[in-house]
């Protein structure tokens, strides 16, 4: 994920000399959970492109990719397509889902209530149902406000869903109904993954073990750096060149 410089703006506001130091902290604010939203939107693009890319070159198949589905239906709906599903999406919350420190945004309406809450949630559950999917209630958010927000935290919750979306589209050709995907929009749409740092060192080990066995990797070659500084451009090898 790209991280928030803050170097930069502090060097900006220095420059611009203009504001209340009120403004400049909500400023601050505002710019590092745009920097976290737009960095996680483009994490998760890289890593499609970059699955694509491995399987076309026969290094790691779709099928091996970690949490590829997952990958690339957040992909395809929320940082490509969110417009044709909601007209009001901004920005929502940042949360950790696990013991990860990198902060990931959590795509929902704020101000949901009580009875929206029942009304999506019984609208997702029949839609499930009509697909032979069985989905308990206890799954999803019952309650609105910080309940609401601290219960699409856990990251059970994005699992058990995502869960139910792979056999749904297996089931569906391949595609979620939209009913679905406008639905998540308000309650809580499931991120790919809940612990970033997690996620990667999965992925670490996997190019490792399928590089070597082709004999494309060298010692010299930290892949683990590679992955959370290059995002999946290059490899850093102890002198510090790069190979892409």
């Amino acid at each position: 994920m790209r991280q928030f410089d803050f170097s930069r703006v502090k060097e900006k506001i220095r420059n611009e000399g203009k504001n209340t130091l009120l403004v400049k902290m909500n400023d601050l604010a505002d710019q590092k959970i745009v920097s976290a939203y737009l960095g996680f939107y483009f994490f998760v693009m890289l890593l499609k492109k970059f699955a694509d890319n491995l399987d076309k070159r026969k290094i790691v198949s779709l099928d091996e990719f970690p949490n590829y589905l997952f990958v690339k239906l957040f992909r395809n709906k929320v940082t490509q397509h969110w417009d044709e599903y909601t007209k009001t999406m901004g920005l929502g919350r940042l949360a950790h889902l696990s013991e990860c420190p990198i902060s990931v945004p959590l795509i929902h309406e704020i101000t949901i209530s009580a009875e929206r809450i029942k009304f999506l949630v019984n609208k997702i559950i029949e839609t499930f149902q009509s697909y032979g999917i069985s989905i308990s209630k206890d799954k999803f958010p019952s309650e609105p406000g910080i309940k609401h927000f601290l219960f699409i935290s856990k990251s059970n919750y994005h699992s058990t869903l995502y869960t139910s979306l792979s056999i749904l589209a297996m089931k569906n050709k391949g595609k979620i109904p939209d009913s679905i995907t406008e639905s998540l929009f308000e309650l809580g749409f499931p991120l790919p993954m809940a612990n970033v740092d997690e996620y990667l060192e999965i992925l670490a080990q996997l190019l490792e073990g399928k590089l070597k066995s082709l004999g494309s990797l060298s010692d010299k070659i930290n892949t683990r750096k590679a992955i959370y500084h290059h995002g999946f451009l290059g490899f850093y090898k102890s002198d510090g060149d790069i190979v892409v």
